[in-house]
C-alpha cells in the first residue's frame, strides 16, 4: 500500500489570470495523517493568496487558514489531518501568471505540525506541545514590570545583557504588537499578542524590545528573567 497519494482534485497545473482562482474539490481523510502543499510559479512577484480547508461533512468549512503571498513561491506547508475533508484555494492577485504548480500529497504518516501559518497569532486555545529543552544558563530572578498601553511605540524592555528570557502578558483588550528590536508598529513587528495573550521570548536574546497597541487601554505584564 502506497504510503503517500498525489491529490488530483487539490493539484493543478493551469495558470490563473489576474483575480482568478482555484478552488480544490473536498478530499477524505480518513486514510492520511499529513498532508504537503507545494506552490511553484512565477512571475516571482504575481501576489496571491493560499487557503487550505477543514470540514466535518464537506459543507460546513469550520477550519479556513489563508496565507498571503507576494508570489507563487513558497516553502512546502506541511499540516496534519483534523477534519475528515479537505480542500485548497489560490485566489491569484493583480499580475497573470505565466507557470503554475500546485501539488497537494497525503501521507499516511502522522506529524505534529499545527495546521496554522508562522505568520499568525496563537493563542491560548491552540494546541501545544511541551518539548524541555536542556539550557547552558539558568536563571533564579524574575523582575515583574507593567508597562501602560500605547498607540505609540514604547520601550517594554531595555537592552539587558544579564536577561536570560522574559514573558509578556497582554493585559489589554487591545492588539499588542512587539518587536525584538526597536521601535514598534503595526506594520513593524515580530509577534501579534491578542487579548490576554502571552508570548515568551527566545531565550538568549538581550536586546531592546518595543511594543506599541491598537488603542491606548490595559497594559502589559513582563517579567524578565536574570
Amino acid at each position: 500500500m502506497s504510503q503517500i497519494f498525489v491529490s488530483k482534485n487539490n493539484s493543478t497545473t493551469v495558470p490563473l489570470g489576474a483575480g482568478q482562482s482555484f478552488t480544490g474539490q473536498f478530499d477524505v481523510l480518513t486514510s492520511w495523517q499529513e498532508l504537503d502543499i507545494n506552490v511553484a510559479g512565477s512571475p516571482s512577484n504575481a501576489p496571491g493568496t493560499l487557503t487550505f480547508e477543514f470540514s466535518p461533512d464537506g459543507t460546513h468549512w469550520d477550519t479556513s487558514v489563508p496565507l498571503t503571498l507576494s508570489g507563487p513561491n513558497i516553502i512546502p506547508v506541511t499540516l496534519r489531518t483534523v477534519l475528515p475533508y479537505f480542500r485548497v484555494i489560490y485566489v491569484n492577485g493583480i499580475t497573470p501568471q505565466t507557470e503554475f504548480r500546485l501539488t497537494t500529497i497525503f501521507h499516511r504518516g502522522s506529524s505534529k505540525q499545527l495546521s496554522r501559518f508562522l505568520s499568525q497569532p496563537i493563542d491560548e486555545n491552540e494546541p501545544i506541545e511541551n518539548v524541555r529543552v536542556a539550557e547552558g544558563e539558568r536563571s533564579t530572578i524574575g523582575t515583574t514590570t507593567t508597562v501602560d498601553a500605547s498607540a505609540t511605540n514604547v520601550t517594554l524592555l531595555a537592552l539587558n545583557t544579564s536577561r536570560t528570557g522574559a514573558t509578556i502578558f497582554n493585559d489589554s483588550l487591545q492588539i499588542l504588537y512587539v518587536k525584538l528590536g526597536i521601535t514598534a508598529s503595526t506594520s513593524s513587528f515580530t509577534v501579534r499578542i491578542l487579548p490576554n495573550g502571552y508570548y515568551e521570548t527566545p531565550f538568549g536574546y538581550t536586546g531592546e524590545i518595543d511594543g506599541i497597541w491598537d488603542g491606548a487601554s490595559g497594559n502589559a505584564r513582563i517579567t524578565e528573567f536574570t
